[in-house]
């Protein structure tokens, strides 16, 4: 295994790490522990975003690129706002590097 994969499998498990703990204080953590910008993704409804299921290198997942949809807008500014990447409930959802598609994956 090379260094540069090595540290992308580093990468993606401490993201497993962080996601696992903020999944983890958003349900048992006390008020002040939980994030701030939680009530914003709250108005997101992404079953109004018309997902496609699609198939990358690490596997399946959901992406939508309809801008002229509310909702995805509305997670758009809010992924620009978290560096394109967050969870929400339980998918991780992430904005393609071209910022004009969204991907969304179940977390495990």
């Amino acid at each position: 295994m090379s260094e540069v994969d090595f540290l992308v499998k580093l990468r993606d498990a401490a993201c497993m790490v962080h996601d696992a703990c903020e999944e983890r204080l958003q349900t048992f953590g006390p008020p002040g522990v939980k994030d701030e910008k939680a009530g914003k993704n709250a108005d997101i409804d992404m079953l109004k975003i018309p997902w496609v299921a699609a198939t990358g290198s690490k596997g399946a997942y959901e992406s939508a690129d309809d801008q002229s949809n509310l909702e995805f807008q509305k997670l758009s500014t809010i992924l620009g706002e978290h560096k394109g990447k967050m969870r929400i409930g339980p998918y991780f959802v992430w904005q393609f590097t071209n910022a004009t598609k969204i991907g969304r994956k179940k977390s495990q």
